[in-house]
């Protein structure tokens, strides 16, 4: 991913998540909506499909984050939620999955998606409650992101607030009940 002709990167309000960050991510549903795209980053069928649902997310400013799993590297996930193949759409407003789409779209359902299914998204998760706004984390088109993806490296410490700082190396550490003390 981020490679020229290849998937679209991370960046923005898209994430990339895996088995280890799943139940973390779940839990944030609770505070903004999340689409769910389970796909293989690797097979370029799903990129204009990856492309579209990002630059529509990253156009609405945190109201919604995308997360996307490649269900080859992480097939627990893909199980969990009962997907067959790559893609699979899903919903997820606090904790709870809403299947959209299995399968690949064809292009006026792709625009829907895009157009109609994600503003109605957000207004269902208002209307539970969940309103809050995804946290940005940099543009996937800058020098910074491609140098970051091209090392593999996640959300680095320097985007952790200087209040949260003890706590972030305390986590990273695996001193969970530190981090939370903290």
């Amino acid at each position: 991913p981020g490679q020229a002709g290849g998937a679209p990167a991370a960046g923005g309000y898209v994430i990339d998540t895996t088995e280890n960050t799943f139940q973390a991510m779940v839990q944030t549903s609770a505070t903004f909506p999340i689409l769910l795209l389970l796909w293989i980053p690797t097979d370029d069928r799903l990129f204009p499909m990856a492309r579209a649902l990002g630059d529509a997310v990253n156009a609405l400013n945190g109201q919604i984050q995308l997360s996307r799993i490649d269900i080859s590297s992480n097939p627990s996930i893909a199980q969990a939620l009962q997907v067959q193949g790559a893609p699979a759409l899903f919903a997820l407003i606090a904790g709870r999955p809403m299947p959209l789409l299995q399968g690949l779209p064809g292009d006026d359902e792709l625009k829907q998606l895009t157009d109609e299914v994600i503003p109605k998204i957000i207004q269902a998760a208002a209307q539970s409650g969940v309103n809050g706004t995804a946290p940005y984390s940099g543009d996937p088109d800058s020098d910074a992101a491609k140098s970051a993806g091209a090392t593999g490296a996640g959300v680095g410490a320097e985007q952790v607030p200087p209040e949260h700082a003890e706590a972030h190396r305390l986590a990273e550490e695996g001193d969970y009940a530190g981090a939370a003390a903290e």
